[in-house]
């Protein structure tokens, strides 16, 4: 009886018709073939010219795509009734989303700002893609529904870089709103400061006083030679401004020069920085030169370690304590490093012991 089951199924399996691999009808190329020249002929806003292939399409699965590549090139006020149809029966079809984003761009160039909002809010609201956002903001402004657009628009003015060009009304009319004071330069300069955007402070502080102008151009000297503007701690008096500016250079020459840093830091021992920012500044330092493998390298992160509970501090002494061939050091790094570290790099947490 064991032997039934086995020849039952051998049987089977030399009975059964081969299962083939399953192969289109052999109309489907021949759509597929019409699709792809359909395709190109709407794409170049050619309806005519896609007309002929329609009746051999009927039952092809992406027939409507002809059509929204259509509308994409024709969009305009004699079509947007037929877009917005087209929107509402497909929208989940794969060329809808850039159809959608090419009407609410059309709709905004052509000032049809009710509308556009409706598309806007339907779908945009929270893209947080900032030209959609700020042809939003115009159009508010221009319909009289702008409650809450002057904290909006600030908000889109106040950031470290340059702002899309369709942004440039709505920052218009805030300067129009008398919104953009003297304060508020500032604040956005320090913030394109930090960022390293100099071009674009030296802009936004046209009408502000020359010592503000001044206080831009120390930035740009920083940026540009930090070891040089660094050299001479007794030039800086020990302020809130200046601090804020060396620590910006001895960050920034951290990153291009750490020995050079690593020099220059013990300099400003005297000023006042935070306790954090210290911390910090240091850590910068001190990984430079871990990760050039510099020398003192070795040195200056077991130092750091001892003070600093940062998580990169921690793997950076492993690594040079392996290299170092320094097994005492490995095992202990491994167990301080944090629980989650396995997650995030390459590190195994799994236990290490001396080869003997």
């Amino acid at each position: 009886m064991r032997l039934c089951f086995p020849i039952l199924l051998l049987g089977w399996l030399l009975c059964a018709p081969p299962a083939w691999p399953s192969v289109a009808p052999p109309g489907r190329e021949v759509q597929r073939q019409a699709f792809i020249a359909a395709l190109a002929a709407a794409e170049a806003g050619r309806w005519q010219d896609v007309e002929p292939f329609l009746e051999n399409l009927q039952d092809y699965p992406l027939l409507p795509d002809l059509r929204a590549a259509w509308l994409s090139k024709r969009l305009g006020d004699d079509n947007d009734r037929e877009t917005a149809d087209f929107l509402q029966r497909y929208p989940d079809l794969g060329f809808s989303r850039s159809l959608r984003l090419n009407w609410a761009m059309s709709l905004a160039e052509r000032r049809r700002w009710d509308e556009f909002l409706s598309v806007y809010e339907d779908f945009y609201a929270d893209s947080q893609d900032t030209k959609l956002d700020c042809l939003a903001l115009r159009a508010r402004i221009n319909t009289g529904r702008d409650a809450g657009v002057a904290e909006k628009a600030m908000a889109v003015w106040l950031h470290p870089f340059s702002r899309p060009k369709a942004c440039d009304p709505v920052l218009a009319w805030l300067e129009d709103q008398d919104l953009i004071t003297a304060e508020r330069r500032r604040e956005r300069i320090d913030l394109a400061l930090e960022a390293g955007q100099v071009q674009l402070a030296r802009y936004v502080a046209r009408p502000l006083a020359p010592a503000d102008q001044a206080w831009i151009e120390r930035w740009s000297k920083m940026r540009a030679n930090p070891a040089r503007e660094l050299a001479a701690p007794e030039r800086y008096a020990d302020t809130p401004e200046n601090r804020r500016l060396l620590a910006y250079g001895i960050a920034r020459l951290a990153s291009q020069n750490p020995e050079a840093a690593d020099r220059l830091w013990p300099e400003f021992s005297g000023f006042g920085f935070e306790p954090d920012q210290r911390l910090q500044l240091q850590r910068r330092i001190t990984l430079g030169l871990a990760r050039n493998f510099l020398p003192g390298g070795r040195q200056a992160i077991e130092r750091q370690a001892a003070i600093d509970d940062d998580p990169i501090v921690a793997q950076w002494r492993v690594r040079l304590a392996l290299r170092d061939g320094d097994w005492t050091t490995v095992v202990d790094g491994i167990e301080q490093l944090p629980a989650d570290t396995g997650n995030d790099t390459n590190w195994a947490r799994q236990p290490c012991t001396r080869r003997r």
